[in-house]
């Protein structure tokens, strides 16, 4: 039985769009504290648990990918479906596209079926995140909180990237009301608000804005650019929602500018390709695990609480 102390192998903990993803981390970590894991050892526990029929098929497939070089199972009546995965090669396909974007900086090494972890994989962003995931999905008993942590990586990150940034979440507000929070960081990054935010609901914490973000001229003039967004570290079936939730043309008038603000919806974990595609939108954009690695503030307190729930909780 799965404890609050422990990992273990199911195909839906992030969600079923992040099925391929969930696999990959399950043998990163492994990787991690074995040393190495096989992909086999993947086929066989997801053949004992029956989720090898699982669909994949969740967004339709790209147009421009041939018929022919799409993976498939052969189903009970005799035909192919490409929506039967064969999982331990969509998990393998998920991290050769880590390695392959992310390069030195992915502490893993893939070949011949199996995932070895660097040596100097300790410390290194992507473990960080990858932590982070897993503390959250797997409940894990921390006195830090996950979310909190994540926000406040967001707004590092931003930095690093140039932008003069502020948090707008439950890590920065500290109790205090969407007008307050809304004055403190718009003014924090240069920019204007509304002292009465019209519209907004009557109990809004933080206008469904977790760090707000800009790239200032620095004259106080309307036409900045500026980026608001939502971090979350829930499942892959919450992410269409929440990069819906800050509203733009709602912000647009709080910050008394003419330029709608960008959206971003940044998550700790490797968003697959077919609903990457699908989330990004005129005005909305996503940053994931891969975007992150790289850009990320020296540890904050409390993520050594979670890596070493990581190191030290059962793997099941």
């Amino acid at each position: 039985m799965p404890t609050l102390g422990s990992i273990f192998l199911e195909l839906d903990r992030y969600g079923k769009f992040a099925r391929a993803s969930a696999l990959a981390d399950y043998l990163e970590i492994l990787a991690i504290r074995n040393g190495s894991a096989l992909v086999v050892d993947l086929e066989v526990s997801l053949n004992r648990a029956g989720w090898y029929k699982a669909r994949r098929g969740m967004f339709t497939i790209d147009p421009d990918i041939e018929p022919d070089d799409v993976e498939t199972l052969e189903g009970a009546d005799g035909t192919e479906s490409p929506d039967d995965p064969d999982w331990p090669e969509w998990a393998t396909a998920v991290l050769l596209q880590r390695k392959a974007i992310l390069g030195d900086r992915y502490p893993f090494q893939i070949e011949r079926g199996s995932v070895t972890a660097l040596s100097d994989w300790c410390g290194s962003d992507y473990v960080r995140l990858l932590a982070l995931t897993a503390a959250h999905a797997y409940k894990a008993d921390l006195t830090s909180d996950p979310r909190e942590l994540f926000e406040l990586l967001i707004v590092g990150s931003l930095r690093a990237l140039g932008f003069v940034a502020t948090g707008m979440g439950t890590a920065t507000t500290h109790g205090r009301s969407f007008p307050e929070q809304l004055q403190i960081s718009s003014s924090a990054v240069g920019l204007g608000s509304m002292a009465t935010p019209y519209p907004a609901k009557t109990h809004a914490k933080d206008g469904g804005v977790d760090a707000l973000g800009a790239l200032n001229w620095g004259d106080r003039r309307p036409g900045q650019v500026s980026i608001i967004v939502q971090a979350t570290l829930g499942e892959s079936g919450t992410w269409e929602r929440k990069i819906a939730e800050p509203k733009p043309h709602h912000w647009v008038n709080y910050l008394l500018e003419k330029l709608q603000p960008i959206v971003i919806l940044a998550v700790p974990h490797h968003i697959e390709n077919e609903q990457f595609n699908h989330l990004l939108e005129p005005h909305r954009t996503i940053v994931d695990r891969l975007r992150l690695v790289g850009k990320l503030d020296p540890p904050l307190t409390g993520e050594d609480e979670v890596l070493n729930w990581m190191l030290s909780c059962t793997i099941q």
